[in-house]
Order: C-alpha cells, then sequence, then structure tokens
C-alpha cells in the first residue's frame, strides 16, 4: 500500500517509499523528455568534448508500471574520442539514470534521455566543427497538449476523381480522454474548365476497441484555383487510435490539387488537452 507524501512517517517509521515517489512523480507527465524551461542545451567547444548546461530532465524507471524520476544536471563537459579519419560518425549526448551525462557512438543509447546528436567529419580537433542535428523530445506534463497528432501533405499534382481513394494512414496513442482539434484545408480546380463539380475529403478516426467518428469536407471546383478550409473538433477516448484520409469525386468532373507549395492540401490534427 503507498504512504501519503509529504506526510509524516508513521511511529514504527512506516512512510512514503522510493516506489511511492516514483509513482506519484510518474503520473505527472507523459512522455519522457528534457524539461522544456530552455536548459540541457548542449554546445561544441575548442576540443574534442561537449559543453552542457544545467537543466532536469523526466525519465521513467518502468513505463508499464508508469514510474518515473526527476533528474537535475550540473553544467559540465563531456569528453569524447577523437574524430573518424575518414568519413563521419554520430555522437549522441545523454543523460543517464544516475544524472551523468555520457557521449556514445550512433543513435542509439543504452538508457536514460538522449539531450544533443551530432555529425563529427573526419579529422576535426573541435566539436564547433560537428554538426548538431538532434530534435530532442521534451517531458510532457500530464494534462497539457500532446501537441500534432497526425499529418498528411498531398504529394500529387495529377488528376483526382472517380472512385475513394485512401490517402494517407497514420495512428497515435492517447493515454487520456482527450479534446482534438482536425485542420483540412486545400487548393484545387476543374481539370478541365467546361466541367465543374465537387470534391470530398474525408477522415475517419477508428478507436482499438471498434467505434470511430468520420468528418467530411466539401469542395466546390471550378476553371480557376479556389482554396477550402474548415476545422473541426472531436472527443476521443484514451486508447490507440487509426486516421485515414481519403478523396473522392462527390459530383461533376474530376479535379487537380495546386502543386504551388504555397497552397497545400493539408490535414493536421491537434490535441487540444484533457478533457474535461
Amino acid at each position: 500500500m503507498g504512504y501519503p507524501w509529504p506526510k509524516a512517517p508513521l511511529a514504527d517509521g512506516t512512510g512514503t517509499t522510493s516506489t511511492d515517489m516514483q509513482r506519484i512523480i510518474g503520473s505527472q507527465y507523459m512522455s519522457s523528455g528534457v524539461l522544456p524551461n530552455g536548459g540541457l542545451t548542449v554546445e561544441g567547444t575548442s576540443g574534442m568534448a561537449y559543453k552542457v548546461n544545467s537543466g532536469a530532465c523526466f525519465m521513467w524507471t518502468s513505463y508499464a508500471s508508469r514510474l518515473g524520476m526527476l533528474v537535475p544536471v550540473d553544467a559540465t563537459t563531456v569528453n569524447t574520442v577523437a574524430a573518424p579519419s575518414t568519413g563521419s560518425r554520430i555522437d549522441t549526448v545523454y543523460v543517464d539514470g544516475d544524472g551523468a551525462v555520457r557521449v556514445v557512438q550512433g543513435t542509439a543509447i543504452p538508457s536514460g534521455v538522449a539531450i544533443a546528436r551530432f555529425t563529427v567529419p573526419a579529422g576535426i580537433t573541435a566539436t564547433t566543427a560537428a554538426q548538431q542535428s538532434i530534435d530532442r523530445n521534451f517531458a510532457i506534463a500530464t494534462g497539457g497538449t500532446l501537441g500534432r497528432l497526425a499529418q498528411w501533405n498531398n504529394s500529387s499534382v495529377g488528376n483526382v476523381g472517380g472512385n475513394e481513394t485512401v490517402r494517407n494512414v497514420s495512428r497515435f496513442f492517447l493515454p487520456s480522454d482527450r479534446l482534438l482539434r482536425l485542420d483540412m484545408t486545400t487548393t484545387l480546380k476543374s481539370t478541365v474548365a467546361s466541367e465543374p463539380g465537387v470534391s470530398e475529403l474525408s477522415v475517419q478516426f477508428v478507436h482499438s476497441s471498434g467505434p470511430g467518428s468520420t468528418r467530411r469536407m466539401l469542395c466546390s471546383h471550378t476553371k480557376d484555383w479556389n482554396s477550402w478550409g474548415t476545422t473541426w473538433s472531436f472527443v476521443a477516448s484514451e486508447g490507440d487510435w487509426t486516421v485515414t484520409v481519403r478523396s473522392r469525386a462527390y459530383s461533376g468532373g474530376t479535379w487537380t490539387y495546386s502543386s504551388d507549395s504555397s497552397y497545400v492540401t493539408q490535414m493536421n490534427l491537434w490535441d487540444a488537452g484533457i478533457l474535461r
């Protein structure tokens, strides 16, 4: 049985245990990563070492049991090995479960949280000449937004119409009941100027347990380019989800999407936060 924190221990010594604290801390986060307060940045130096600025991160001690810990990191410098004589290599800087900052060659870390990644060219003698490339993961607090869950950008420009066609399939996981927001935009025109019509873009959500929902956007197309957009909200229960984007001719002739990257046909699915 867990013991409340920070309630004082009982006379017999019964009190909050390490596991209790890991469960309390683990319940406050949905993902491991750097705490998003601007800390734990990494810079190259004039030698074969990396300068790590102070900060903190959250990491799981048992993801299955939702146990975790907060790890503070003091400013430090961590050495790496000499640059390769030919080609290049990857250095990954990470924080381990003891709060130590380490460097491993390659992209896989044995444990902990990766805080930076550098491509090290052959023959360099200073890490300021290495190229930093990591897209860091940040710890997301329980109840906070999960950001963008799925995205689709249309990559084809040919004629579209006829039967319903699957354009994209994405999957995502929700740790709790959430409110989602879906944005859909498109720019299109009739393939044949004298054959206007209506196109349909649909987005279907399916939960692993079966139930789901579908949203549809109808867009008129003519001989001229026209842009359309809409936003929907959607209540989704916790668990695994699949989202599928489809297109079809609703009526009239076929259409074509714009090839201009400024007028993309795009779907963005956002997490708007925990459902009250």
